[in-house]
């Protein structure tokens, strides 16, 4: 599993990173220590977005991208993600770990693992 974050401060700086980042892994924390991806934020310039991908690395998370798009169409869902029959569509759309259904979290996990599903909803 991964833990997703957005970066869509009021500016760009390494301190909003940061800060968006010191988020990012208190929540990983919560998910058991979960690789950290960068998965969306906007710039202007090929050249703006190619140093916010490098400071983001350089910053230690696991991945990074630009940003993304979903096919609604192939997920069948509301977002980049597919959840087998019985997982409810907002799974991991929680603020404190005592909002998690981790019976619902434990079964998703498992079909995670296998391969059969994945993606997470992105909050």
């Amino acid at each position: 599993l991964i833990y997703e974050f957005h970066w869509y401060p009021d500016s760009l700086t390494q301190g909003s990173l940061q800060q968006y980042l010191d988020g990012a892994q208190f929540l990983s924390r919560l998910l058991g220590d979960a690789p950290i991806y960068l998965g969306e934020f906007w710039t202007f310039t090929a050249e703006e977005s190619a140093r916010w991908l490098a400071v983001a690395s350089e910053l230690g998370l696991s991945a990074v991208s630009y940003w993304e798009f979903v096919d609604t169409n192939y997920t069948n869902t509301t977002g980049w993600y597919i959840y087998p029959e019985g997982i409810p569509d907002g799974l991991t759309n929680f603020t404190s770990a005592s909002e998690v259904d981790w019976e619902a979290w434990d079964a998703y996990e498992k079909t995670v693992a296998d391969g059969k599903y994945w993606g997470a909803y992105i909050c």
